[in-house]
């Protein structure tokens, strides 16, 4: 927590107001839609899963022609001052392709070093994974499954180091923005997964993402996860237990 807040307060000076009214101006525009969306479901419910790809559309647009954003008629600007914007307010060149397989370069000489990290990074993965489940679970009034959760976890992770994959845990924002978008089953993620592959592959070789703002992909993240926190539980606890409720505001 401690190295969050170091790195929320430390570049302060450092602070861009026009990132941060637009990333202010998605998040409502992202809150609207969902609010619309839900009061007129039949004939606006389109809108839940479709305004994160139009705001990222809409951001890759002003972004791609906005010299604040390094953005000069779909070509970087010249100078310094566009080689910082693409570099700290857009997304920028990606690595396309597969990762390299790694299988054959497993080297256990090496599991003493990485064992302790292992250990903790799996235990903090799989608190983190289930903390989530929880929380959708008691949204959505479900039950979940903890050893199968960390059976998921741990076959993806056992596969996912064969194929040079970063270490799988249940994503907090990802799993917010399924939630938010109406993922109701395991087939959303094989869908995002498809989409993934389809993108590493096509998509970001052609650059199309090369503009996209971070304060729209910012905007679908707080948006997505700030529908997640229980307000009706906070009056809750407050009226019940002070304590508590300074507990649920940590």
């Amino acid at each position: 927590v401690y190295k969050t807040l170091e790195n929320i307060f430390t570049p302060i000076a450092a602070f861009d107001w026009i990132t941060f009214l637009c990333g202010i101006s998605f998040w409502f525009m992202l809150w609207g839609s969902r609010f619309l969306a839900n009061k007129y479901k039949r004939r606006l419910g389109w809108l839940r899963p479709c305004m994160p790809l139009a705001s990222c559309i809409l951001g890759i647009v002003i972004a791609a022609n906005v010299p604040h954003f390094g953005g000069c008629g779909f070509s970087q600007c010249p100078g310094p001052a566009g080689e910082y914007a693409v570099k700290n307010r857009v997304v920028g060149e990606l690595p396309g392709g597969f990762a390299p397989l790694s299988i054959n370069s497993f080297d256990f000489s090496k599991l003493g070093r990485v064992l302790p990290t292992a250990i903790s990074a799996s235990i903090i993965g799989f608190m983190e994974s289930i903390a989530i489940a929880k929380s959708l679970a008691a949204k959505h009034k479900y039950e979940v499954e903890p050893g199968q959760e960390l059976f998921a976890i741990g076959m993806s992770n056992l596969l996912g180091s064969m194929f040079s994959s970063y270490p799988i845990t249940g994503s907090f924002s990802r799993s917010a923005v399924s939630n938010n978008l109406g993922a109701q089953t395991n087939l959303a993620g094989f869908v995002t997964a498809s989409l993934m592959l389809l993108t590493v592959l096509v998509l970001v070789p052609s650059k199309v993402f090369y503009f996209l703002p971070l304060f729209a992909l910012a905007a679908i993240v707080c948006s997505s996860v700030t529908n997640l926190v229980d307000i009706a539980e906070m009056r809750y606890l407050w009226r019940v237990k002070k304590s508590d409720w300074c507990l649920w505001m940590l």
